[in-house]
């Protein structure tokens, strides 16, 4: 409050003639501590259902001399339409919005994987349909598949193809995030909002340390940095026992440090990336994560993970007087 006082007396001056230095911006944060009262951190106080329905106002703008009655009638015409459609229940006859999970020309569809009982992906951008991976990261594809099905990886060195087609981006199905790799991000200053960290969860076996002790699985959460996706095709073999050529899908991560804490139940930081890569099968990734840098001479990163149940908003009624609550009490 004492910013915006100090503002207006040095640029508004009281005087209508420098209304035009007190934009609409800055009136906005006198709201700001309102609404974190009210909704919860400012990432809740979105307006995308907004800004999305003036920008299906934008077309209907036909005249610079009279935009406004233009707008009165998008407006008037829309209230029509869904009036009728209610009346007379044609909902049948309205567009169809996009299907989620209905690929567009430029996304490959993948319903299921070797590895994973069922998923639904979207690839993008294909790199190249004709690479050849490294030695390092053909035995860790087949030290992953040998955690998969068993075998000895120089089994699988032998089973797997030479040549993996190369992605760029996946879709998660059924209203999933679009994840980029980091072979897909910009390496200006725009691209400061990157779409490649995840969270990702595989199960670890507690017991890893005891090569004598009987495996005991848990799930556990990590964080990592997508760098690009592979799509391995497996042959016909005995040890995963297909029969016939199955996709596996592969996230080529780089690990985050993060202690394996769960960023959804409590503050979490990495410093910085760990060398190691790891492989896991892309149905182990749910969600984009973001970051949050703290620190400017040895910076923290802080993770922004919302995938939980807890990080949503909930909005109660708080009209409901004191009787009633005593009875709901009751």
């Amino acid at each position: 409050m004492e910013q915006y006082i100090k503002f207006s007396s040095i640029y508004y001056q009281f005087s209508v003639q420098r209304l035009p230095a007190c934009p609409l911006t800055v009136h906005a944060l006198l709201h700001i501590p309102y609404n974190i009262r009210n909704n919860g951190p400012p990432c809740n106080n979105w307006t995308f259902i907004m800004e999305h329905w003036c920008g299906s106002l934008l077309p209907s703008i036909k005249s610079q001399k009279q935009p406004f009655i233009c707008l009165t009638l998008r407006q008037y015409h829309t209230a029509q339409l869904f009036e009728v459609v209610n009346h007379y229940n044609v909902t049948q006859l309205m567009p169809l919005r996009h299907d989620m999970n209905v690929p567009s020309w430029h996304e490959k569809l993948f319903l299921k994987s070797a590895c994973a009982l069922s998923y639904l992906f979207f690839l993008r951008r294909a790199v190249e349909q004709k690479h050849i991976p490294d030695m390092t990261i053909q035995k860790k594809i087949a030290k992953h598949m040998k955690t998969s099905f068993g075998g000895s990886i120089g089994a699988w060195l032998d089973i797997l193809p030479q040549i993996m087609e190369h992605w760029a981006k996946v879709h998660i199905g059924n209203g999933g995030d679009l994840i980029q790799g980091s072979i897909a991000q910009m390496s200006s200053k725009q691209g400061l909002h990157n779409a490649s960290f995840v969270h990702y969860e595989l199960n670890t076996d507690s017991n890893a340390h005891c090569p004598q002790a009987k495996e005991d699985f848990v799930r556990t959460i990590y964080y990592g940095h997508l760098e690009y996706i592979l799509q391995c095709t497996l042959p016909p073999n005995p040890i995963s026992k297909n029969t016939k050529p199955e996709t596996v899908l592969l996230g080529i991560l780089t690990t985050c440090n993060t202690q394996q804490c769960d960023a959804t139940l409590r503050l979490t930081y990495f410093k910085t990336m760990m060398l190691y890569i790891e492989i896991v099968d892309l149905a182990a990734i749910c969600t984009v994560i973001g970051r949050i840098q703290t620190g400017t001479t040895d910076p923290w990163w802080a993770i922004v993970d919302q995938s939980g149940s807890w990080a949503h908003t909930v909005f109660t009624d708080d009209l409901l007087t004191a009787d009633a609550v005593q009875q709901v009490d009751l």
